[in-house]
């Protein structure tokens, strides 16, 4: 089992020259390592402090799990972080079990019935006073900086995950000029055409599921996957105006994932070619660690390059492009990433309408 590599990307590309090294990053980010809360319920720091009280709480933890005091993992030209994130479990039974105790002594007590804004803010109250007490959940979110690139390449194919961990870099080290990468024709538009005529690039299979998303404002979903007549009935939809807004490929016998429409890669999995040349393991685990990241980011950097090719995008093309957006805002910086709300992982709900289902790829 591999101990590193991404299972969803979003890309990034850095629109001015970045002077990032293992030291500058990890000074930048050590004002904001994350802390425990402290076990008294201690006051909260300014923004993302220890506070037991705060239902969330991110710092900076270390990315690799034989260190436990470095906040940034150089190799490969690369410096990998990780974003920690603590929230709060308080079930909601819990708390409407006790507001409702809470609430009928007070009804019997006064002999009247509380109005609905008594009960909230007694609810508020009461989550107030539980939280302290409550257990948290961690969840970590990585990233890593590709020097000799200029990406930034993030661990979600979530606008609203990624949003987080740039948004907080951002405030970190002061200043992150960044744009997310994308074709300038819509992937869609390209997706269904290899679909429609099977002629995706020879370093591309098609897999055996897509996703058709309607241009109306209707914005209808289907969901198809496998079956002996899922060819036919793509095509059908595709007749009727849908695109391909989304397509599972494999790459090179290394790698297979979700692309869509966003250029955002969920579901990926090291195939077979990959895993056979990753060096056998002598049980040092710093050295299996260090191969595995070194060749999962020489992976990345071509697996990007050939799907902006296979998209009619140029690599260099594109950095310049990128630059040019980036000079045009006043102030230099680049546009922030996409808002949250306009998530596109593979957790997010669809209106799927139709699905088909079986073994073999369709196509």
């Amino acid at each position: 089992m591999p101990l590193m590599h991404f299972k969803q990307v979003s890309f990034y590309r850095f629109t001015k020259d970045i002077d990032f090294t293992q030291e500058s990053l990890s000074a930048a980010l050590e004002n904001a390592r994350f802390q425990e809360a402290p076990a008294d319920g201690g006051a909260a720091g300014e923004d993302r402090g220890a506070g037991s009280s705060l239902p969330v709480r991110f710092g900076w933890s270390n990315p690799v799990p034989f260190e436990s005091e470095s906040l940034v993992y150089e190799q490969n030209g690369c410096l990998l972080f990780s974003l920690q994130k603590a929230e709060k479990v308080l079930p909601a039974s819990v708390v409407n079990q006790k507001l409702e105790q809470r609430v009928q002594a007070i009804e019997m007590k006064d002999a009247r019935k509380l109005r609905r804004k008594e009960k909230q803010e007694m609810k508020e109250d009461l989550i107030a006073e539980l939280l302290p007490r409550a257990f948290s959940k961690s969840s970590w979110s990585k990233a890593y900086i590709d020097l000799t690139k200029g990406l930034l390449v993030v661990a979600s194919s979530s606008a609203n995950k990624a949003d987080e961990i740039t948004s907080l870099l951002r405030e970190d080290v002061g200043s992150l000029p960044i744009l997310p990468v994308k074709p300038d024709v819509n992937p869609a538009l390209q997706f269904t055409d290899w679909v429609k005529n099977q002629s995706q690039p020879a370093n591309l299979a098609i897999g055996g599921a897509c996703t058709l998303t309607s241009q109306d404002q209707q914005g209808m979903s289907i969901r198809c996957k496998g079956s002996e007549n899922l060819k036919e009935a793509v095509l059908s939809h595709i007749e009727d105006g849908l695109l391909v807004s989304k397509l599972d490929i494999s790459w090179e016998d290394r790698m297979s994932f979700s692309l869509d429409e966003k250029f955002t890669l969920s579901g990926i999995k090291l195939l077979d070619a990959a895993i056979d040349s990753m060096p056998e393991s002598d049980g040092d685990i710093a050295d299996r660690f260090a191969s595995e990241f070194h060749l999962f980011t020489s992976d990345m950097r071509v697996l990007h390059d050939d799907l902006l090719k296979a998209l009619g995008a140029d690599e260099s093309e594109a950095a310049d492009k990128a630059a040019e957006k980036a000079a045009a805002n006043d102030d230099g910086v680049a546009a922030k990433t996409e808002q949250p709300g306009a998530g596109h992982s593979d957790a997010e709900s669809e209106d799927k309408t139709e699905a088909a289902t079986a073994e073999d790829a369709p196509w």
